[in-house]
């Protein structure tokens, strides 16, 4: 179930940033990470790669607020 659960963010994370397109530099910049509640305390954007670690470790995908 907890696999299920990171596959679902991460599959919500592609959802967002594909959505959100409204010029190629924008393409480009969304493509280049996602942003993710780092310790609870500060929006941080990381690359796709790098998500499942800072989802394994408690941070949440999207914005602190």
């Amino acid at each position: 179930m907890k696999n299920f659960n990171k596959l679902l963010l991460i599959t919500a994370a592609f959802v967002l940033i594909s959505v959100n397109t409204s010029s190629t530099k924008s393409v480009h910049s969304k493509l280049q990470g996602v942003e993710v509640c780092h310790n609870g305390t500060r929006c941080i954007v990381v690359n796709i790669n790098a998500l499942n670690a800072h989802l394994n470790h408690g941070d949440r995908l999207g914005s602190c607020n």
